[in-house]
């Protein structure tokens, strides 16, 4: 029994190394959008040379680079079997949860008030991202899990202390 719990907990390192590198890769691929964008419209409208260099533009999506970071981050610790890559790992699948659940919400109120065509996909996708979330987030908070993370009742408080901290500062 403690072996197959072990190798669920390897999973869920995989799972976050995927999911944290899966979304640094679109961080990145966005802000290079974003910065090629910026150049060409310059450039087509003969405004004066722009300041903004990729950094900056990097860091205007400092929140979801976090989120990757620590996925990544929450991945490898869990993998060498550190305790905190639970710490990580849970913070961020919460985070992962709220962003999708109001994301499939508004998808959905999108629908009923206008047509969107052949794009209903987008909900299905979202919403079996959200139920794997759930399903993801639930294993994480099973007792044999936290149990073999070394996870106490005080250790899961500050978990979601730091979780809401991290919420509220995503609205800065």
């Amino acid at each position: 029994m403690n072996t197959i719990w072990g190798k669920i907990n390897k999973l869920l390192g995989i799972i976050n190394l995927i999911l944290g590198f899966t979304l640094l890769y679109n961080v990145i691929k966005y802000t290079n959008r974003q910065f090629y964008l910026i150049q060409t419209i310059s450039v087509q409208q003969n405004f004066s040379k722009n300041q903004i260099s990729f950094f900056d533009l990097l860091i205007s999506n400092w929140f979801f680079l976090l989120i990757a970071i620590l996925f990544v981050v929450s991945g490898i610790l869990i993998l060498i079997k550190n305790r905190f890559g639970w710490f990580f790992g849970y913070c961020c699948w919460i985070i992962l949860i709220f962003a999708l659940n109001s994301i499939t919400i508004y998808r959905i109120r999108d629908v009923t008030i206008t047509v969107i065509g052949d794009k209903h996909w987008i909900q299905i996708y979202g919403g079996l991202g959200l139920l794997l979330s759930f399903i993801v987030l639930i294993l994480f908070s099973l007792y044999p899990i936290r149990k073999l993370n070394i996870v106490s009742n005080k250790f899961w408080i500050q978990s979601l202390v730091f979780t809401v901290l991290l919420y509220l500062l995503s609205s800065f």
